[in-house]
């Protein structure tokens, strides 16, 4: 994967997740029509697992 590039992973409601690596992914939470308060964490599950189970809930 390229250093600089952020690959689109999920998009629902105002919430942006992008994965930064493998293990990495970036929260964007979307205020007006700017996207702030950015902020990663390590996720040690199936990505798509773990945004679907955010999804059902």
């Amino acid at each position: 994967m390229q250093n600089a590039r952020f690959k689109f992973i999920a998009y629902k409601k105002n919430i942006i997740i992008r994965k930064l690596d493998s293990n990495i992914l970036l929260f964007a939470y979307k205020t007006s029509n700017r996207y702030s308060k950015y902020f990663a964490v390590s996720v040690f599950t199936n990505i798509i697992d773990y945004v679907s189970s955010l999804s059902l809930k």
